[in-house]
């Protein structure tokens, strides 16, 4: 259960994107928030909606390809870091991830 504290930060999170739905700091906020907070589930959301809009943002693919990783969904995982590499092959970062997916499978 959660205390009270995140559900007040969450909240507020949620009022800014509810008034102004297209600052994408907004989404990326409540992304880390979730992310931090261990909500992997809501935190994939926020990145899969993300992704809608902006498909071709490296950051935005490749912290998804993290979450599904920290959450342990690892074909998904996959999937996300060969779309930032399909887009950036120079990207070390998905790179090594996908090794490690790849791997230690």
């Amino acid at each position: 259960m959660r205390d009270r504290k995140f559900d007040k930060r969450r909240r507020q999170l949620i009022e800014a994107i509810e008034q102004n739905p297209d600052d994408k700091d907004n989404h990326l906020i409540l992304a880390k928030f979730y992310f931090i907070n261990e909500c992997y589930a809501e935190t994939i959301e926020v990145y899969k909606k993300l992704s809608q809009y902006y498909p071709k943002d490296i950051a935005v693919l490749y912290n998804l390809g993290v979450v599904y990783q920290a959450d342990k969904q690892l074909e998904e995982a996959k999937k996300a870091y060969l779309r930032v590499i399909s887009l950036d092959p120079t990207n070390k970062g998905a790179s090594e991830a996908l090794e490690k997916i790849t791997t230690f499978k």
